[in-house]
């Protein structure tokens, strides 16, 4: 293989713990030594080098929403992007996460398809029914390195202690997107003025706040190692703060979003800016970056979530 010589690139490496502008040779996709003859010379000026990236959080639509995906429409995202693993809730239409010969078949495909390494989160319950544990030793068996719930309702506290006490003897991680059921009911909007003129129905910040500090508790009780997905709001921070500082086996993340946009985005009903957990206050947003400036929030994530232009014109608690 020829070997390439690119200038004046910045380089990113997470594990030397590397940040600054260099020089470098690669040859065969890999860095070598400096060498005085190279085939090519590329300038590096304004742009990165790093390792591919993860994605905690994306849905790729297939098996069963082709209409607004494909693994191979996706996937050619997801590299084009500097992304090469995403990782996917057990929410696919139908639900294939509960079966561990169907999860290898998909991870198969994924990487036929889209080049890129698919992992699978796989169903907590059987068919997110919130009922039963799924069979977490054949998820496993079957390439899932967590389970999780997604965004259904467990039918009681106790099926989520079991739940966990199964993972945990198993060494599964469980993903939690946090969200109260019986305090966001049909909420579409951040409880506050903006949703409140428009009319729509409201999910207050202490809604995921509830969810969190009960799993906490519970995750304290087995000693589960556990994911907080998606977190939208500023207490919520303080409250993976606390279990950090406690020695409580957490991490968490935030979908990009959250970062840069708030509520003021929905106002005019614009449903482009419906998204769950909903974009919430500027001081959340503020308070979620700082977490993350302070590592409290361990990573990013694009909550990517693929629609058809269809998906979005109807009224916008419906989209």
């Amino acid at each position: 293989m020829s070997i390439v010589k690119i200038e004046n690139v910045r380089v990113l490496d997470p594990i030397q713990k590397t940040d600054s502008v260099q020089t470098v040779y690669i040859e065969n996709g890999k860095l070598v030594a400096p060498v005085e003859q190279v085939e090519q010379t590329i300038d590096g000026q304004g742009k990165w080098l790093m390792p591919t990236m993860v994605d905690l959080c994306a849905r790729l639509r297939e098996p069963g929403q082709q209409q607004h995906g494909t693994l191979k429409s996706e996937g050619k995202a997801a590299r084009a992007n500097g992304i090469l693993h995403v990782i996917t809730p057990p929410d696919s239409k139908p639900i294939v996460q509960d079966n561990g010969a169907l999860i290898h078949g998909l991870i198969e495909k994924a990487w036929h398809d889209g080049g890129i390494h698919m992992h699978i989160i796989g169903a907590q319950t059987q068919g997110l029914n919130g009922k039963q544990p799924a069979n977490m030793a054949g998820l496993k068996k079957g390439g899932c390195t967590a389970v999780s719930n997604a965004n259904a309702a467990f039918e009681n506290d106790d099926v989520v202690i079991r739940t966990l006490e199964y993972a945990a003897g198993l060494g599964l991680t469980v993903v939690f997107y946090a969200e109260e059921p019986q305090i966001a009911k049909d909420g579409c909007a951040h409880e506050g003025f903006i949703a409140s003129r428009q009319g729509l129905p409201m999910i207050p910040a202490i809604a995921e706040t509830v969810a969190i500090a009960k799993y906490l508790l519970m995750i304290e009780a087995t000693g589960v190692k556990a994911h907080f997905g998606l977190l939208s709001c500023g207490a919520s921070v303080e409250l993976i703060r606390a279990a950090k500082a406690k020695g409580l086996p957490v991490t968490a993340d935030v979908a990009m979003h959250q970062l840069h946009l708030t509520e003021h985005l929905t106002d005019g009903f614009n449903s482009l800016a419906h998204v769950r957990p909903p974009l919430r206050s500027e001081q959340d947003k503020e308070l979620l970056r700082q977490g993350l400036k302070e590592g409290v929030i361990d990573a990013i994530c694009t909550h990517h979530e693929p629609l058809s232009s269809s998906a979005k014109m109807a009224p916008f608690a419906e989209t």
